[in-house]
């Protein structure tokens, strides 16, 4: 990678494992508790 400034990064990885399965709990989302949520939020999720 190189940033703006012209300076380089190298990453490597090692032991990668493509495609496992991941539970979809990974993927979900739960504001803390006290948070205003903006945007397309159906009410029922709003608590509304």
């Amino acid at each position: 990678m190189e940033d703006a400034f012209g300076l380089r990064t190298e990453l490597r990885f090692r032991g990668i494992e493509r495609n496992l399965p991941l539970d979809d709990s990974l993927f979900t989302f739960v504001p803390p508790a006290g948070v205003d949520l903006i945007g397309n939020v159906p009410d029922d999720e709003r608590g509304l």
